[in-house]
């Protein structure tokens, strides 16, 4: 009996061992497996100077991300804008931003001011294009300017260092046969260039915005304004020239003084990541977004443009993985066509 009763206890011990072993393995697999999943995933979203018109967009879509996604924490970063956003993406120093579509192909391809620079060809990855952005140029009464053609010797603004109002200036003055040698150009950003504009201290102020934009309705209000469009002979030389350029009008009213429609040029905003953001949370980040544009389109109204149909028109490198899956999911319109005309990652 005795003998009986020790092996019994011998039996429970190695029994209780087992199980010990057994559980801390089954938690070591669990921690292991699990941990990835768990894991936040995090996505600064690059925009522009908090006081521009691009950072309430980048706060929009962290916003839906957040809250319609598990695992994911997106942040709105403050930055130098558009240009700067291209380098930042390279660098990896922000998983997601928005660009202009020149900028982003001309780093994804590693060409003109980007060839032989250090960290380009640059691995980035499409999103979505969206946000049309007008030219928008106005002068001040008494400034003498009728036309672009007119700037000759005039005081503009060439935008912040960063952002990529100056190389559309370049391209438009080269079209009329100028170059901003050819004006007394500022480099300063758009709320700066507004408060010249109504100290009268700078003839011209030019930004590539939606409509309408603060600046511009705050300059009009303070002092008589007119605003100047594009030729249609040079809107026709800059579309063959820049195809990501589109025929775009400035209505009437939009701004104080503004009383006939004015011809102008728009182009969309990109939203572009590194290619190196996960898959899962490239596809849960894209379903976030257009699972939730009702919402976006209540954060800014610059969102209820965007959808299924206009979310690839612009749009200038090849899409994340993540995305793409998403896309072919949900049938976009045009992503055959798109696919065949940029190509995959």
């Amino acid at each position: 009996m005795v003998k009986f009763l020790k092996l019994r206890r011998r039996f429970a011990m190695k029994l209780k061992k087992t199980i010990v072993r057994v559980a801390a393995a089954v938690l070591m697999v669990v921690f292991f497996t699990a941990s990835p999943a768990s894991a936040d995933s995090y996505l600064a979203i690059g925009t522009a100077a908090a006081t521009g018109t691009w950072y309430p967009l980048g706060a929009g879509l962290s916003t839906v991300i957040n809250e319609n996604t598990e695992g994911i924490r997106a942040t709105v970063e403050s930055t130098k804008g558009g240009e700067a956003n291209v380098h930042h993406l390279a660098r990896k120093d922000m998983e997601i931003a928005l660009v202009p579509p020149w900028s982003i192909a001309d780093a994804f391809h590693g060409r003109d001011k980007y060839a032989g620079v250090e960290g380009f060809p640059a691995k980035v990855a499409g999103w979505f294009a969206f946000a049309p952005n007008d030219l928008t140029i106005m002068v001040r009464k008494g400034s003498g300017i009728q036309s672009i053609k007119d700037f000759r010797g005039k005081s503009v603004n060439l935008g912040a260092p960063g952002t990529f109002n100056r190389p559309i200036l370049e391209m438009v003055l080269e079209t009329y046969g100028m170059s901003t040698d050819d004006v007394s150009g500022i480099d300063i950003a758009i709320a700066s260039a507004a408060n010249r504009l109504k100290d009268r201290q700078i003839d011209a102020i030019w930004w590539w915005s939606a409509t309408p934009a603060s600046a511009f309705t705050d300059a009009s209000v303070s002092i008589e304004t007119r605003l100047i469009g594009i030729e249609p002979p040079m809107i026709e030389k800059l579309l063959e020239k820049y195809p990501w350029f589109t025929p775009s009008t400035i209505n009437p009213g939009a701004y104080r003084g503004n009383d006939t429609k004015i011809q102008t040029l728009s182009t969309k905003i990109v939203a572009a990541m590194t290619a190196d953001v996960p898959s899962q949370v490239a596809y849960d980040a894209t379903k976030a977004v257009f699972e939730n544009l009702e919402t976006l389109g209540k954060l800014h109204p610059v969102f209820k443009g965007l959808n299924k149909e206009t979310a690839l028109i612009g749009l200038t490198v090849p899409l994340h993985p993540g995305v793409l899956k998403y896309y072919e999911e949900q049938n976009f319109p045009g992503l055959d066509a798109f696919l065949n005309s940029v190509g995959k990652l």
